[in-house]
Parts: structure tokens; sequence; C-alpha cells
């Protein structure tokens, strides 16, 4: 009689967690960005915008997209081999080296975090240093921080400071490479 209720508590247990996290999956829809367009180094691109403020360490959104072993442009590297062809707001994402979210893997999915609070009608970047082991080419960083390292180019390329200044906002197959010292 107790093992048939811990087992009958367990499976309600598991069905009211999973409605839980497709709650919370619900919330975390497109609903804090937009495209638009945004001034990036004196000159209006299509970024991603915040339509509200964001958190410090809150989700921002989860990227979709189609996975595949060719590198893209516009690809977002989540392991050694697969890229994630992104789709909206993904493909928006501008590259800053001093940015003000990372991408995190979850359960196999990616996901855009706030890395610091994130003001309304701010463009939302990322470093793709974090995420791309090299990239398709190395272009001029138009990011205008003072910080701005004038290139934006893969993590293979990064000093060891860097590396270690950033190891977590890296990616996961990055932060092994980086632990295991294997570049």
């Amino acid at each position: 009689m107790k093992l048939d209720f811990l087992v009958n508590w367990s499976i309600f247990y598991t069905v009211i967690m999973r409605r839980l996290i497709v709650q919370v999956n619900k919330k975390v829809k497109m609903r804090k960005i937009k495209v638009g367009r945004v001034s990036y180094s004196g000159r209006l691109n299509q970024g991603t915008i915040a339509k509200s403020g964001i958190k410090r360490r809150e989700i921002i959104s989860e990227l979709k997209g189609t996975l595949s072993k060719v590198r893209t442009i516009y690809s977002i590297q989540v392991s050694h081999k697969i890229h994630l062809e992104p789709i909206f707001p993904g493909k928006f994402l501008n590259h800053s080296c001093q940015p003000n979210s990372y991408l995190k893997m979850i359960k196999g999915k990616v996901f855009l975090i706030a890395k610091e609070t994130i003001k309304n009608g701010a463009h939302i970047t990322f470093d793709y240093a974090t995420t791309e082991y090299d990239l398709v080419k190395t272009i001029k960083c138009q990011c205008g921080k003072k910080t701005c390292r004038r290139q934006v180019c893969g993590f293979k390329s990064m000093s060891e400071e860097w590396k270690t200044s950033q190891h977590n906002y890296l990616i996961d197959y990055l932060k092994r490479i980086s632990k295991d010292n294997k570049y």
C-alpha cells in the first residue's frame, strides 16, 4: 500500500513538474525582444532590441533553428561540429566585444541570457568568440566599445587571458576545450 502511494505520488509529481516547465517555456517566448534598426558604429543595421527591461541572469529567449554541420555567416556553433542556423531572434544578434548577453546550453537547448541588466530599447549583443571556435571569415568589429578588439574572430584566436576571463560565458564545448587546454 505504501509503495503504491509512493509510485502514484512520483507520477503525479512528474506530471506537475512537466506542466510547470511547459508554462515557464511559454513565458520565455519572444515577449522580451524584437528586431529593429540599431545604430552600429554610426550606421543603421538590423539588430535585436529589448522590448522591456531585462534583469541580469534572466533568460531572454530560446534560440531555435536548424542544426547543421555547415558553418555559415549566421550560424552559431553549439558543439565541435554542429552549428545552429537560427531563426528569429538569433539571426539578428550582433557581436560586441563588451556584450550584454551570452548563450548557454540547457538540456540540449540554446538560451540567450542577460549578462547584465538590459534597459528597454537597448541593443542586445553577444561575443561571437564565446560560441565560435573559428569564424567563416574574420571581420572588422563595429561594436564601438572602449574594449573593442577591432576584429571579430573565433575562440582559437583569443588570448589565454581572455579565455580565462570569459570562461563562465563560453558555450559548453568551448569550456571543455578551455579546461583541457586543447586548442
